[in-house]
């Protein structure tokens, strides 16, 4: 693991406990993939992305897409960010109401 901060900014390895170490070498799994390919396929900032409910992510429509609020959007105006099929797609599993 790289040390990203402080005196040993840039060290190859910092002490870490091994409980530690696997929380973070584990902890992003497959949200974490799914939060890296949802950033990158819609143009959204982490901020923007960590502020949307479930009620702002609409997958029925013909073309889903998130709903982002204009006050949690950097230029504040409020936008809809189409999602490709494969983002959009219902997770195997999930059950709608």
């Amino acid at each position: 693991m790289t040390i990203r901060r402080g005196k040993r900014e840039g060290e190859a390895i910092g002490k870490l406990r091994a409980e530690t170490r696997r929380r973070l070498e584990n902890g992003s799994g497959k949200s974490g993939a799914l939060i890296y390919k949802t950033l990158v396929l819609t143009g959204l900032r982490k901020g923007e992305l960590a502020s949307i409910t479930v009620g702002q992510v609409v997958l029925d429509a013909a073309t889903p897409c998130l709903i982002l609020n204009a006050a949690d959007e950097k230029n504040r105006e409020g936008s809809t960010h189409s999602l490709r099929a494969d983002l959009g797609r219902r997770p195997s599993g999930v059950a709608c109401r």
